[in-house]
């Protein structure tokens, strides 16, 4: 039509878009040019090898798991490694890279990176990390076998598959069903939803109506054993059994990602946690609603677990969320610290500061730990033990119980207040990860720094706020 005609006679550029598929990876290469250099698309252009690296690398953290914000900054670092000028633009399961002359406004070149199936690995974060220090600290790999290797790890299994997943399903509902303070019979009930939804997420064949058919089945089978076989919380049961899949983390670090400014990626990801939610409400207010006409769905309250078996769950969720989050068996010990501090934190301090500031107490706890295992081992990562962390204070919990009031006890008014605290303790974790930050960087903002550097980083902070008494 007449736009693109007048847009064409004003910048008289055209677009030549090159498909081509890489192992695990769609990458289109966009040309933008004058029409005089039309004939010249085909042309290799100069550090071909660099910018094949450099997308490959992102590609790969935008995949297994990490912020778009961080995947910015590992492109900014490779950028001033190299001497290139690098833009980006990252987003869930896509990333644009633009290389150009710095004394340039424009791109010449535009490429599109969309990994497939993204999920967190942090096994394969690790091996994509010494890859990446291989090529642009130690100068030991080249670009091309960088690139290569790190094909070679998309390519590779994940470190747990198969009947290790539904082992982190069972693990994690057990944990969770010791958080709401519920009884023997619902914490074996737990571990048997939690089987039974581990099953369910590795038939594929679901695809996105996974969470609607976990959600029904798990409510169908809590409902039925609470009036056939023995009285349990039908909630507490249901959500521990589909604990593995409730969003609450995506949302928190969604408001993460608007809070960095990071505004299409947060509110992708904010809208993707909703829907997510929403799907498993909607299972479980179903098979309430259905068996509701046969049998009675209440919350009965059993006897709670003693207090004294907390080391020995916290053992169990350790493992499941290591198992889910791919995490190897000797950085176990850091999920350890992360969920006992999380799960004391809203056992003993939640009850007596309030639902709000607990978790708010609780993420910045939990990120400075994080931030200090980066600075002191290898591989320098504060993104694991975050998650692991903040998974056990995240309101997905919340969210559920404020659908299950709307839809099962016409308490519009308690659903409302469930649904607001479920959105400001997101807001307030993702504030906990930044101030948590602040008070103790993350390594990947000065990367090798030694052991105790970040002593040195602190005193400058503080002399910054307190530059008399310090002089003093």
């Amino acid at each position: 039509g007449t736009p693109a005609i007048t847009l064409r006679r004003l910048f008289s550029f055209y677009l030549y878009i090159n498909m081509q598929c890489t192992d695990g990876a769609e990458v289109a290469r966009m040309k933008w040019m004058p029409s005089d250099e039309l004939r010249e698309a085909d042309e290799d252009v100069s550090n071909d090898e660099l910018m094949k690296f450099t997308i490959i690398l992102c590609a790969s953290l935008n995949k297994f798991g990490l912020s778009s914000m961080l995947v910015t900054e590992a492109a900014e670092t490779i950028a001033n490694l190299s001497g290139v000028d690098l833009r980006l633009f990252d987003a869930p399961n896509i990333t644009l890279f633009g290389f150009t002359d710095p004394k340039k406004v424009l791109t010449k070149e535009v490429h599109l990176a969309v990994p497939r199936n993204p999920g967190f690995d942090f096994n394969k974060l690790i091996q994509i990390k010494k890859v990446a220090d291989g090529v642009g600290w130690e100068k030991e790999i080249t670009l091309q076998e960088g690139t290569e290797q790190i094909e070679e790890i998309w390519d590779s299994p994940p470190l747990y598959d198969g009947l290790w997943q539904i082992l982190s399903w069972m693990l994690v509902a057990a944990v969770i069903s010791f958080l709401y303070n519920v009884g023997w019979q619902d914490f074996l009930l737990s571990m048997l939803l939690g089987m039974c939804a581990g099953v369910l997420s590795l038939w594929k064949t679901l695809g996105a109506s996974f969470q609607i058919v976990a959600g029904f089945v798990v409510g169908t089978i809590a409902i039925l054993f609470h009036n056939l076989v023995s009285e349990v919380n039908i909630f507490a049961v249901s959500i521990s059994g589909v604990g593995n899949a409730i969003p609450g983390l995506a949302l928190t670090r969604a408001f993460q990602e608007l809070a960095e400014k990071q505004l299409v990626s947060g509110a992708s990801q904010a809208l993707f946690a909703v829907l997510q939610l929403l799907s498993l409400a909607y299972g479980i207010i179903v098979a309430a609603v259905f068996w509701g006409f046969f049998y009675t769905v209440e919350e009965y309250e059993n006897t709670p677990l003693f207090q004294a078996l907390f080391p020995a769950f916290m053992a169990a969720g350790t493992i499941g969320f290591a198992i889910n989050l791919q995490v190897p068996p000797k950085h176990w010990w850091i999920v350890f610290i992360t969920v006992s501090g999380a799960g004391a934190i809203s056992l003993w301090v939640t009850p007596h500061v309030g639902k709000l500031l607990g978790p708010l107490c609780g993420g910045v706890v939990i990120t400075v730990i994080s931030n200090l295992y980066s600075r002191l081992f290898s591989p320098h990562f504060a993104v694991m033990p975050i998650i692991c962390g903040i998974i056990m204070l995240v309101p997905g919990g919340y969210g559920l119980r404020g659908m299950f009031k709307f839809a099962i006890q016409d308490d519009i008014d308690g659903g409302v207040a469930v649904m607001f605290n479920a959105l400001l303790i997101s807001t307030e974790l993702a504030v906990a990860v930044i101030l948590g930050s602040i008070i103790l960087p993350p390594n990947y903002r000065n990367h090798h720094p030694g052991a105790f550097s970040f002593t040195a980083d602190w005193c400058r902070r503080v002399k910054d706020v307190f530059p008399s008494f310090l002089h003093s």
